[in-house]
């Protein structure tokens, strides 16, 4: 096989050289036209990636005055209720994990093909916020109150305070701007 000093001494232009078979099925390719094609694999690493952004936003939000989300342990009690907090915090990220993934699929593989068919940036992110607003109402209206009745949340959890019910929100305006840019297939 001829080296690249060979190929430029007979002046053969090295761009004609064949590409090794990965270099060349992803030369070119950027993640919108990726995820064009690979809806599936799209729609995990989106998944994967806006719920771990939207983790650190939750342990962040005292920052901004609001409460902690660690929605890790919240699920972890729920799960193992008798277990000491390290395993419940484990179990509880795992399965929170696989369920901000499953959720970003139902979303990419569903619900995204439904939504029409013009793919813009903006579009999309608009696209992933409703899910998230979804997702954030149905936390506040029915997920809050009916996993920790002793809570008395009432109606959206207002009895748990704003901060709480505007920390639920902005944490899933964090997952769904991930979602919206990482699941973001373009025409």
């Amino acid at each position: 096989m001829a080296t690249r000093e060979d190929l430029v001494a007979r002046q053969i232009p090295v761009a004609d050289q064949a590409l090794p078979v990965v270099q060349h099925q992803t030369a070119g390719l950027h993640w919108p036209q990726y995820v064009n094609t690979h809806r599936l694999i799209g729609g995990l690493v989106a998944g994967f990636a806006a719920l771990h952004i939207a983790d650190m936003i939750g342990y962040w939000l005292p920052g901004i005055g609001l409460p902690k989300l660690d929605f890790a342990s919240f699920n972890g009690s729920i799960l193992m209720p008798a277990a000491a907090a390290t395993p419940q915090w484990f179990e509880g990220h795992i399965f929170h994990t696989l369920n901000g993934m499953v959720f970003a699929l139902g979303y990419a593989l569903l619900i995204f093909p439904r939504l029409g068919k013009t793919l813009t940036t903006a579009r999309n992110v608009a696209r992933g916020v409703a899910m998230g607003m979804v997702l954030a109402t149905l936390s506040c209206l029915w997920w809050i109150p009916t996993q920790f009745p002793d809570l008395h949340a009432g109606f959206m959890s207002h009895n748990l305070g704003w901060n709480l019910v505007l920390g639920v929100y902005v944490w899933h305006l964090a997952w769904s701007l991930a979602l919206g840019f990482f699941f973001n297939p373009q025409d």
